[in-house]
C-alpha cells in the first residue's frame, strides 16, 4: 500500500498555535472554523493528525504542562535557595495575572471551564497540579533542612495552601479584578514563606 500524502504542515507548530488559542479563548470560546484559521490547517488535516478538537485541547493542555509548568518545577528544583525558587514561581504567576491583559494560566482556565466534567481533561489537571504541588513541597522541605523555613509549618499544608492561592490568582486574574486586589493576593501567598 503506498503511503499517504504527507503533512503539509508542522504539528509541532499547530500544536502550539491551538494551545495559545485555547489559552485566550477557552475550549468552548473557539468554534472549530476560527481554531483552524488561527492554527492554519484544514479540518481534515486536524482529523487526520489530531483527531477531533478535544483530542488537540487535551494535547494543547499536556504540551503547555511539558514546557511551561515542567519547566518551572524544574527550575524550583534546582534554585540555589529553595524559598527564592517558591518565590520566583508565586511571583510568575503573579505577572500572568496583574499584566495588562491577563491570559491567567491555561491548567487553571481549562479547570474552571470544565469543572471536573471531562474525565480525560481532569486526569492531565490533577496529575500536572500534583506535580506542582509536589514541587513546591519539596522545596519548602529543603528549605526546611537548610534552616530557611520554619520547622513550625506544615510544609505539605503550606505547599496545598500555595498552589490553592495561585490557582485563585489565575482564576482573578482572568476576570478582571482590579490591580490592586490582585497584588495583594500575590502578597498573601508570599506571606506564606515567612
Amino acid at each position: 500500500m503506498p503511503p499517504g500524502r504527507p503533512r503539509e504542515f508542522d504539528e509541532d507548530v499547530a500544536l502550539e498555535r491551538a494551545m495559545l488559542v485555547f489559552w485566550d479563548k477557552g475550549y468552548r470560546g473557539v468554534g472549530m472554523s476560527e481554531l483552524l484559521a488561527e492554527i492554519g490547517i484544514s479540518r481534515q488535516s486536524l482529523y487526520n493528525c489530531f483527531g477531533s478538537k478535544h483530542r488537540l485541547y487535551v494535547k494543547a493542555l499536556e504540551r503547555y504542562c511539558e514546557t511551561r509548568l515542567k519547566a518551572t518545577i524544574v527550575e524550583l528544583g534546582e534554585a540555589p535557595e529553595p524559598l527564592d525558587g517558591v518565590r520566583n514561581l508565586v511571583t510568575q504567576f503573579c505577572e500572568l495575572t496583574c499584566g495588562k491583559n491577563p491570559k491567567g494560566c491555561l491548567l487553571v482556565n481549562a479547570l474552571v471551564e470544565n469543572g471536573g466534567e471531562d474525565r480525560e481533561i481532569s486526569t492531565v489537571l490533577n496529575h500536572t497540579l500534583s506535580l506542582v504541588e509536589g514541587g513546591v513541597r519539596g522545596a519548602l522541605e529543603r528549605a526546611r533542612r537548610e534552616g530557611t523555613f520554619s520547622r513550625r509549618k506544615d510544609t505539605t499544608a503550606v505547599a496545598k495552601c500555595l498552589v490553592q492561592g495561585i490557582i485563585g490568582m489565575a482564576v482573578i486574574g482572568r476576570s478582571q479584578w482590579d490591580l490592586d486586589s490582585r497584588q495583594m493576593r500575590c502578597m498573601g501567598c508570599l506571606a506564606l514563606l515567612e
